[in-house]
Formats: structure tokens, C-alpha cells, sequence
């Protein structure tokens, strides 16, 4: 019986192997997803990134006021401790107080992203126009870039060069007026 089981797992295994497609997944391309989909994702990525810090953060702001004005005489809990025994530690309602401050930070800091690049997106599309007949994107933004002067030791200065130009001008002049007299006669 063992050598039958054993030869039917065999077979599911390597079965596997020889009907198996090699296909390579596509990358996603810009426009699979809509844009609001785009700033969902964002804002959920950005609140739970925050979350850890946040959560850090409304401890230590809990700490601090609690050592300021509730318990002057109380230290620092630290708040991965894991003995409960001792008496300088938090009850279940501040952890509960401590991480709904730190969740709501968190959500108000990937809020204020959303809106931010909502803001800026709003911004780019009124200096954006586009041409839906014919697929041109027309970019009415004037951007400005500053003159970068450089000067090469290796090349030579501007003086030389206008007085490179002055003479190459007077030696053409001459060449045109003997050309012009040559022809009158």
C-alpha cells in the first residue's frame, strides 16, 4: 500500500513538471489601473509605512505627559517589556489610549499625502493640455534654465576668439573687394 501511495505522489509531482507553462508574467503598464486606484494604494501604503513610528511616537508623547502632569514621580515604561510584575508599566486602557493615538496619526499622516498629491496632480494637469485626436501631449509649463557658464582652462578665452573672428572678417573683406575689382574691369 506505501508503494502505491508513494508512486501516485511521484506522479502528481512530476506531472507537474511536464505540463507546466514557462510564462513570464507582464509588468503592469500605466493605464491598467485607473488613477484613483493609483492614490488608494498610495495612501494605504504611506498610513501603514507610518504606522510603526507613529505608534512610537504617540507612546512617547503618552510618556511624557504622563510623567508631567499625571505622575511626576514615574519613569520611563518601556513598552516591550514583557514582565508585567512590575508596577511601572501601562494598564490595557493606556495601550489601548497609546495605539489609537499612534492609528491616528498614522491615518492623518497618509491624508495629508493624499491630499498633497492630489494637489500637485490637480496643478500638472492645468498646465498639461493633450490632443486626443492625434495622441500629442502638449506641455504649456515654461520652464526657465539657468545659464551655465563654464570655463574650460583648456580652451581659449572669449577675447581671443573675437579677435580670431575680427581678423578671419577683415581677410574675407579684403578678399571680396579684390574679387569685386577684378570684376568691374
Amino acid at each position: 500500500m506505501k508503494k502505491i501511495i508513494t508512486l501516485f505522489l511521484l506522479l502528481i509531482v512530476f506531472s507537474s513538471f511536464v505540463f507546466a507553462q514557462s510564462t513570464t508574467p507582464e509588468e503592469y503598464t500605466y493605464d491598467e489601473f485607473s488613477p484613483v486606484l493609483h492614490t488608494i494604494r498610495r495612501t494605504e501604503i504611506v498610513t501603514l509605512g507610518s504606522l510603526p513610528f507613529t505608534v512610537l511616537l504617540s507612546n512617547l508623547g503618552y510618556q511624557i505627559i504622563r510623567i508631567a502632569f499625571i505622575n511626576p514621580d514615574a519613569g520611563f515604561v518601556n513598552p516591550l517589556a514583557k514582565s508585567s510584575s512590575s508596577s511601572n508599566t501601562f494598564t490595557e486602557k493606556e495601550q489601548i489610549g497609546i495605539l489609537a493615538g499612534g492609528l491616528s496619526l498614522s491615518l492623518c499622516v497618509g491624508l495629508t499625502d493624499t491630499i498633497i498629491s492630489i494637489i500637485k496632480n490637480n496643478k500638472t494637469k492645468k498646465t498639461e493640455t493633450y490632443d486626443s485626436s492625434s495622441n500629442i501631449h502638449i506641455d504649456t509649463n515654461k520652464r526657465v534654465l539657468p545659464e551655465i557658464k563654464i570655463e574650460n582652462p583648456y580652451l581659449p578665452s572669449e577675447s581671443l576668439i573675437e579677435e580670431q573672428n575680427d581678423y578671419i572678417e577683415d581677410y574675407q573683406n579684403e578678399n571680396t573687394e579684390i574679387t569685386n575689382d577684378e570684376g568691374i574691369n
